[in-house]
């Protein structure tokens, strides 16, 4: 895709998203479907529901479009075409059954196996993740990251703007090394752009005071995203690193989405270590998650957000040293990472 096609389907997918989203709002409103406020939800004002189903479908449009542009412009194998179908499919999957359990409310086992069918759909069309020569330790832990990536952005929606600015922070950072390593060549690169871009004309609705939530219609599509686009596979041009007979024999590269995805994996970790050691069953909602112990500890709303994105940005930043010098980002990656576990300690103290 040339860059003047690519800008404007990049204008098309944020108009398209921010006139959508005000459109559901307006009629959720309207229509009473609105947020009820519950004691264990943050939200104190009257916001319209289902924001997924505003946002979605031009990022649905958008992918749509680079998938049809690789294949007029045969850039990519039957295999990788493959792939990138199958990554949109899941999504969709997980859009449709998202918007489902926002009026229906599922039970966690269907939910686990719902993700798990989207999960495969990626899995056997060959994204998986290349650690050893085992492939069936392979599949077990792509599993386990699709779906723990799903739930970890659907759990880090607890508050106004956080799950959309981080998403929207985490596709950049994936968009930006992508491009670095291979000029713009990798599906990943445009995937990204699309899904930032969409985002971001949710966001604008989102951010605090938020006047609509995106709903696991929102959340579970796009923690499935990008979970998927974070698996090193041809998508992101395996991260740059070689792959031999199957797999990659530097494990540098599992550092890469472990640290632009740190945010949401650190809420989730905080939230489960938090129940189990309160008994608390842990799908419940409750507020308690890493958002929730900062205002606890005086921090205002706005300046728990900045400082959750700050967190994120560093994440994402960090990749691009690995292109230069491994030990510089080794330093930087046990730096980042020894951090986030102070503040996870400092959070936990006299936590509520």
């Amino acid at each position: 895709m040339d860059p003047i096609s690519y800008l404007l389907l990049i204008i098309t997918v944020l108009l398209s998203s921010a006139v959508s989203v005000r459109l559901v709002k307006g009629l959720g409103v309207k229509n009473g479907w609105i947020a009820i406020i519950r004691e264990d939800r943050w939200h104190e004002s009257i916001a319209a529901l289902h924001g997924g189903v505003g946002f979605y479908p031009a990022l649905l449009m958008g992918m749509i479009i680079v998938l049809i542009s690789y294949y007029q412009h045969s850039q990519l194998d039957s295999g990788e075409l493959l792939l990138l179908m199958s990554l949109i499919s899941g999504s969709f999957i997980m859009f449709i059954f998202g918007l489902a359990d926002d009026i229906l409310q599922f039970k966690p086992v269907t939910k686990l196996i719902i993700q798990s069918i989207a999960a495969s759909l990626f899995i056997v069309a060959g994204g998986v993740y290349p650690l050893s020569d085992n492939n069936s330790f392979n599949i077990i832990i792509t599993y386990i990251w699709i779906i723990g990536l799903t739930n970890a952005v659907n759990m880090l929606d607890n508050m106004d703007g956080l799950t959309t600015g981080i998403v929207i922070i985490a596709s950049l950072a994936v968009m930006m090394y992508t491009f670095l390593i291979g000029q713009s060549q990798f599906p990943a690169f445009y995937i990204c752009g699309v899904l930032s871009v969409a985002l971001f004309g949710f966001w604008l609705f989102n951010f605090p005071p938020a006047s609509i939530f995106m709903g696991d219609s929102g959340s579970l599509s796009i923690g499935y995203l990008i979970g998927a686009l974070t698996i090193p596979s041809s998508l992101n041009g395996v991260f740059g690193f070689s792959r031999e007979n199957g797999h990659i024999f530097s494990y540098l590269f599992l550092l890469i989405p472990l640290i632009i995805l740190a945010v949401p994996i650190f809420d989730t970790t905080f939230v489960v270590i938090s129940r189990i050691r309160r008994s608390v069953k842990i799908y419940q909602g409750g507020r308690d998650h890493t958002s929730h112990s900062f205002i606890l500890k005086g921090f205002s709303e706005n300046k728990t957000l900045f400082l959750l994105y700050s967190i994120g940005l560093l994440g994402g930043a960090i990749p691009i040293f690995l292109l230069y010098s491994q030990v510089l980002f080794l330093l930087l990656s046990s730096v980042y990472l020894v951090t986030i576990f102070l503040i996870g300690a400092y959070l936990s103290n006299d936590k509520h």
